[in-house]
């Protein structure tokens, strides 16, 4: 018997899939993050895999960022997820900064030329996690 934990890193993840799904010419497809993890396991060699946890590590975005409706969507989406049994979401963090020769108060949600995003702290987090939980579980 083999008990495993799922890590996803959403944002990279998520960029595969759409990526994926626009080369085939296709619509994304909506994953069920509750099931996608079990799935996962159910594929691995043997026959007595337990999935025992899944993390997913995630950026939250700040207080401007967070104006952005779809950016609030996906967010309160990850939220949810908080509250299924054996998953915890690890959250980083996504920062609005202004585009060379602006400042921040010129930044406008509706311009996305007017700032850029960057993450912080998913990569750390996951990587903290994997060596943390590999150590203690192994």
């Amino acid at each position: 018997m083999q008990r495993v934990m799922v890590f996803i890193d959403f944002e990279n993840f998520n960029i595969a899939l759409i990526t994926l799904y626009k080369n085939l010419g296709i619509p994304t497809a909506r994953l069920d993050y509750n099931v996608l993890p079990q799935r996962l396991v159910e594929r691995l060699p043997g026959d007595k895999n337990i999935l025992v946890k899944t993390f997913l590590f995630a950026p939250k975005p700040d207080a401007f960022l967070i104006q952005d409706p779809r950016r609030k969507a996906t967010y309160d989406w990850i939220n949810g997820l908080k509250n299924q049994k054996y998953f915890t979401v690890i959250e980083g963090h996504h920062l609005a900064r202004p585009v060379s020769g602006l400042e921040f108060a010129d930044m406008d949600i509706n311009k996305t030329e007017t700032y850029f995003v960057v993450e912080k702290g998913t990569d750390v987090n996951m990587a903290a996690h994997l060596i943390t939980k590999g150590f203690l579980h192994a």
